[in-house]
Order: structure tokens, then C-alpha cells, then sequence
């Protein structure tokens, strides 16, 4: 269970300002690919590499979408911990038959039985 956590860094304020540079990011993908694609999209680290690349060039503006190229990085790494996040769930879920997050589930002795 989770403890709830002041706002003592303004994490609203945070994402409140990154949503903007991650609107702008998502948009440029929905314009050139199919909705959810993303959630099994392989490309992922190779794209972060990509942008990282630019960026190390100079590039500041991304020409395709006019995003930070730091931006798709961002983005990029969000939705490869999704597919890794939703991998590691399905593999709790065929091994233990069921998944509930509010439950303590004992990853060492999971992992003793793989």
C-alpha cells in the first residue's frame, strides 16, 4: 500500500508543465501512427537512441513535431516502462492466476519458482 505524499516539490505544478511538452510529442506520433500502437510498438529504446543522438548533434527543435528532442526521449522511455510494466504484470498473472495490485505479493518467491 502507498503512503500518501505531501506535495512538497509541487509534483502538480510538474505535470502540469511537462504536459505540454508531452502533448506536443504525442501528437507528432498520432499524426503517423495507429492509435495504441504504442503499446506494442518494438522501436522504442531504438527511437530514445535516435532523439538522444540529435539532440547530442545540436538539435533543439525536432523538425517533425517542433518538440524538444529531450521530449520524444521522455515519452519514449514512459511508454517502453508501460510494455515492460504490463509484460512483467502478464508474467505475474500466469504465474499466480490472478493479479491484484492491493495485494503484497512476495516477488522473491515468485521468482524462486520460475
Amino acid at each position: 500500500m502507498t503512503a500518501e505524499v505531501s506535495d512538497t516539490y509541487g509534483i502538480e505544478d510538474i505535470i502540469t508543465e511537462l504536459s505540454a511538452l508531452i502533448r506536443t510529442t504525442l501528437e507528432d506520433g498520432q499524426r503517423k501512427r495507429a492509435p495504441d500502437y504504442w503499446k506494442q510498438d518494438p522501436d522504442h529504446a531504438e527511437a530514445m537512441h535516435r532523439h538522444l543522438i540529435r539532440y547530442d548533434m545540436g538539435e533543439l527543435v525536432d523538425e517533425d513535431s517542433g518538440a524538444h528532442p529531450l521530449s520524444h526521449v521522455g515519452v519514449r522511455a514512459l511508454m517502453q516502462a508501460y510494455q515492460e510494466g504490463e509484460r512483467c504484470r502478464q508474467d505475474i498473472e500466469d504465474i499466480c492466476g490472478r493479479w491484484d495490485p492491493g495485494v503484497d505479493i512476495d516477488v522473491e518467491e515468485i521468482l524462486r519458482g520460475i
